[in-house]
């Protein structure tokens, strides 16, 4: 019996060693709004890049937090890895969401780069209404038609 009893402060201060890592586990809100796939648009991909900024600041506010109670703990250098293991776990769930809202709105502005360069070649090759400005001819040597051009 006093064999088990000497093992009851180990077991409790291993106990108490993993407090502060079950404080950081969240259920990352982030991803499960912004689950892969499901931007579409501008809108939600500005959405997802704006909620990133304060999910970070989260993450990295509970692993400070869980940190600063590791260092109270015997076992610290593995209370320590797993609350590091957690953050650095919650921080690629949050950097999969911002790679693929960054991805959609780069897609997106090359897009409309794109759109813009055929609208250019487009109306270049259209004819046009009025003629353009002569260079020479009868035409730029005869005088101004409606007064136009005088001072």
């Amino acid at each position: 019996m006093t064999l088990v009893a000497g093992f009851i402060p180990l077991i409790v201060s291993l106990l108490l060693a993993a407090a502060p890592v079950a404080a950081l586990e969240t259920d990352l809100p982030l991803a499960a709004r912004f689950p892969a796939g499901s931007i579409q648009n501008t809108e939600r991909a500005l959405e997802a890049l704006d909620a990133v900024t304060p999910a970070r600041a989260q993450i990295e506010e509970t692993y400070l937090v869980a940190k600063n109670n590791c260092l109270d703990r015997f076992f610290m250098s593995s209370c320590l890895s797993k609350a590091k293991e957690q953050r650095n776990t919650a921080l690629r769930a949050i950097r999969k969401v911002e790679v693929e809202a960054s991805a959609y709105l780069r897609k997106e502005k090359a897009a409309e780069r794109d759109r813009a360069v055929a609208e250019r070649l487009r109306r270049s090759t259209e004819p046009r209404d009025k003629p353009g400005i002569p260079f020479s001819g009868a035409l730029r040597d005869a005088p101004p038609a409606d007064g136009e051009g005088t001072r």
